[in-house]
């Protein structure tokens, strides 16, 4: 989990999951991992004869919070007014106002906004007295997520001012979804991508120092999406290529599918078919692994996509019909929270087509209206692209009056997009983007070549030549003090390899990597070396240091890989992925060859104890 502490008590690591959940958007999470959450929580409840009151707290706490972000509102609910009773009981002004802002979302989403209101403005008060304005960020895009579609925006640009306003006085890591957030609104709702693309910048920062990864894609996607919009099929495309880096490969299957579907479409739309229906292919691989509460939107998605390739591709568009018809029916039924803006517009558009290759002619006009219609919710673009196609459909009818009517429309957007500055502003972003991959790429490659031949390629630490270099010194590699070695190797990783698969292990293989990179990051770097060796084993070499040093660095390793959390229904130790250790730490300069090989028996010692410890060299 990227903001798990490793936490070994039952409250922090409670605490560690109000972080991630609040931290992270509804499409960002992993349903496998929500899944074991909640069951996490559950059992928990089940015991709560031996728990304290702030424990019995958190828990249903928690537990609202999942139901909230699975969209099981009235369970929520009722998990919140218990919460509510024992954060009362305790006296816990913070959780009792936190709770209020989520019953204050759950009111307005029933219709009864007067005991919304109610709730949000105690909640607000609390927040304010006590300066706590992380929480009146979120307080405030919370709900913002539920109140952006209302007619009259009054509202919710004064609910948008005061996020910012709060967001700008916080230092959190739950900030970057409210600046995810802020840009996806003002793009989606208020057509303003390039107010909204400083906030996505904003965010993606936030995630990258968090290494919140799911939230980092995000806001590439958000970005790459405003480029399809406005049709710059081909600047889409080298962000969604730029997704394609190492470090993004663990993002869930809810944003993989919303990706490959942006991807299909930049594809279909610049005539590469076949590229396309590879990536409708390649979105139905991951539809069945999505969050089960938005698993219906993508299967209407793929039906449409279907739809939209027969269409493209010139061939047999029998299907067609029915492919459409199925997702209007499911999008009639889930509009809300639906993953792709704007599908009643894109629904039109493939409608119009269908219609006009059956030489339905009255039908085609129908949907070429419908269309028009729905592009004035989605921008200038949109709007300039329906009212061309009406003109078409116009002058194929041989109503010039009409045709004309709507090409002087079409004219006037393209002259409105001119005026606003809008594409070379696009244009000029799309150049920082890309100075800013570019410098990336630069500074990964140079860091491969400072590695050399000691470098590994799959997680960037040094290799197992490297580690053979230090075996064959004669003397402590430190010179001075007492050097420490720690063995780490991923247990059942033979059982985790047949059972899913080897591309699946070497992925485990970097989010453990992953893992240990975040630990490593709070040692000093000229006093530690990591190395991995062996495929699923990974040495770390510790200058100068003590026993205390030693021992704790192994357990947390440990302990934050079975925090994570990575499923393996192949391990006999847990439904998780664990490491075990083995370490010890030398005599002052004593050969580093000698430390190492008490430290692989101390492993050896490790799993024959039972795996997932982490054990000393006696």
């Amino acid at each position: 989990m990227w903001c798990e502490t490793g936490s070994n008590d039952l409250k922090g690591r409670l605490n560690d999951y109000i972080t991630y959940f609040e931290g992270t958007c509804e499409f960002c999470l992993n349903n496998m991992g929500i899944q074991q959450y909640l069951s996490f929580i559950e059992s928990n409840l089940e015991k709560t004869a031996g728990y304290d009151d702030e424990t019995i707290l958190l828990l249903y706490y928690d537990l609202g919070v999942i139901y909230y972000k699975l969209d099981r509102l009235d369970e929520a609910l009722d998990a919140w007014e218990k919460a509510l009773g024992y954060a009362l009981k305790i006296g816990d002004r913070v959780f009792s106002a936190k709770l209020k802002s989520y019953m204050a979302i759950y009111y307005y989403e029933k219709g009864d906004r007067e005991k919304s209101k109610k709730l949000f403005d105690e909640a607000t008060r609390v927040f304010e007295a006590l300066n706590r304005y992380d929480e009146l960020a979120l307080h405030y895009i919370n709900i913002l997520w539920y109140k952006r579609y209302e007619e009259d925006k009054t509202e919710v640009i004064d609910y948008m001012d005061k996020a910012f306003e709060y967001v700008q006085k916080s230092d959190s890591v739950r900030n970057g979804r409210v600046y995810l957030h802020l840009g996806y609104i003002y793009k989606t709702i208020f057509n303003d991508f390039l107010k909204g693309v400083k906030y996505l910048g904003m965010a993606q920062e936030i995630c990258r120092r968090a290494n919140n990864i799911e939230m980092e894609s995000m806001t590439l996607h958000v970005l790459a999406d405003g480029y399809l919009q406005l049709f710059h099929y081909d600047e889409a495309l080298e962000i969604y290529e730029t997704l394609k880096e190492p470090r993004y490969r663990n993002i869930t299957a809810n944003l993989k599918c919303m990706m490959l579907a942006n991807v299909t479409g930049c594809y279909l739309s610049t005539g590469r078919i076949e590229e396309g229906l590879a990536a409708i292919d390649n979105m139905r691989e991951y539809i069945d692994f999505a969050q089960t509460n938005i698993r219906e939107e993508f299967e209407c998605v793929h039906e449409w996509l279907l739809a939209t390739y027969l269409l493209a591709s010139g061939g047999d568009v029998r299907d067609v019909e029915s492919l459409l018809t199925e997702a209007e029916k499911i999008y009639a039924e889930n509009k809300k929270g639906f993953p792709i803006d704007y599908f009643d517009y894109h629904l039109a558009d493939s409608w119009r087509s269908f219609f006009l290759i059956r030489q339905d002619m009255d039908r085609a006009l129908e949907y070429a209206q419908k269309q028009y219609e729905c592009s004035k919710s989605c921008g200038k673009s949109a709007q300039k692209y329906s009212a061309g196609k009406l003109a078409s459909l116009y002058g194929l009818l041989g109503n010039r009056e009409q045709a004309q009517h709507y090409r002087e429309i079409e004219s006037g957007y393209a002259d409105d997009l001119a005026k606003t500055d809008l594409i070379p502003q696009y244009d000029r972003l799309f150049e920082e983007f890309q100075a800013r991959s570019k410098e990336r790429r630069d500074a990964e490659e140079k860091a491969k070549a400072s590695a050399g031949k000691y470098g590994d390629p799959l997680t960037g630490f040094r290799n197992g030549d490297f580690l053979n270099e230090l075996r064959s010194k004669k003397k402590g590699f430190f010179a001075s003090g007492r050097d420490a070695v720690i063995c780490v190797d991923i247990d059942c990783s033979g059982q985790y390899k047949e059972s899913y698969g080897a591309d699946e292990l070497e992925k485990c293989i970097v989010r453990v990597a992953d893992i240990i990179r975040q630990i490593a990051a709070d040692y000093d770097e000229n006093k530690l070396t990591i190395c991995r060796i062996a495929g699923d084993e990974f040495v770390f070499v510790l200058k100068d240091t003590d026993k205390f040093t030693v021992r704790d660095l192994a357990e947390k390793v440990v302990s934050e890989v079975r925090a994570a959390q990575i499923h393996n229904n192949a391990s006999d130790v847990s439904p998780y992925v664990t490491v075990s250790a083995g370490y010890d730490l030398g005599e002052p300069k004593e050969r580093i060859n000698y430390i190492m090989d008490r430290a692989s028996l101390a492993l050896h010692d490790a799993k024959e104890a039972g795996k997932g410890k982490a054990v000393s060299w006696k």
